[in-house]
């Protein structure tokens, strides 16, 4: 029998693969795959602005047409944000089980990706201008490096899309 490997998703990975179920069980057959909680993270958070835009069109169309009809706001946005956050989180949790790699916000942890931002190290680019984009990647690297120094396969497969 032949040895388990990891396979970890990154962000652009789930979003573009709608179908995440099927690709999960047809690689569980030979890795045990895992998804990062920044990742998870991430997509709460683009929810979430893909939700604050509707309800600032609910708001704009409000006071566009306020003389001619009324629109009733039933779920205040807080609230529809947080069962939107639960919701992704569980589904998450159904999907991949334990394998959810955790982060840890330690100053450490800060302190090393700062050192990153600061010298220019990938995925930061040192070219003059650059942005600090690769943060969030960054945030990725360092939970599965320090995940998998002491925990799950010695062999692990990183994919993304980008």
């Amino acid at each position: 029998m032949c040895k388990k490997r990891a396979f970890v998703f990154d962000t652009n990975f789930i979003i573009e693969n709608l179908n995440l179920n099927e690709v999960v069980a047809n690689l569980s057959e030979e890795f045990t795959v895992y998804v990062t909680q920044v990742s998870i993270d991430e997509r709460i958070s683009q929810k979430y602005l893909e939700l604050k835009n509707k309800y600032e069109k609910l708001t704009s169309l409000t006071d566009e047409y306020r003389d001619i009809a009324s629109i009733l706001i039933t779920t205040p946005p807080d609230r529809r944000f947080e069962a939107e956050k639960e919701l992704t989180q569980k589904g998450y949790i159904d999907l991949f089980g334990k394998h959810i790699i955790p982060f840890s916000s330690d100053n450490a942890t800060f302190s090393k990706i700062l050192d990153r931002v600061f010298k220019k190290v990938p995925p930061f680019l040192s070219v003059d201008g650059a942005s600090d984009k690769g943060f969030k990647d960054s945030l990725i690297w360092f939970s599965l490096l320090e995940f998998f120094k002491s925990n799950g396969e010695d062999e692990v497969v990183f994919i993304t899309n980008d």
